[in-house]
């Protein structure tokens, strides 16, 4: 079965946006545009990590944790 972009955001509670960059970086493999619609395969649901909500949590030294810049 196939959902689109909104079926796939109400199901793991995330934004369009999400879900839109999602499937532009092949994170939810198989996902393909039709038109202006993202039609997403829902096997591609399995395993997906959805983010907590809000920005990461500063370390001690008041940089965010994960991927960005060096300094």
């Amino acid at each position: 079965m196939e959902l689109t972009a909104r079926q796939v955001t109400e199901r793991l509670g995330v934004s369009r946006d999400w879900v839109s960059r999602m499937c532009r970086s092949g994170t939810l493999a198989g996902a393909r545009k039709i038109g202006p619609i993202w039609v997403i395969p829902e096997e591609a649901l399995a395993g997906v990590t959805v983010p907590g909500p809000g920005r990461p949590r500063k370390t001690e030294q008041g940089k965010p944790q994960g991927k960005g810049r060096e300094s």
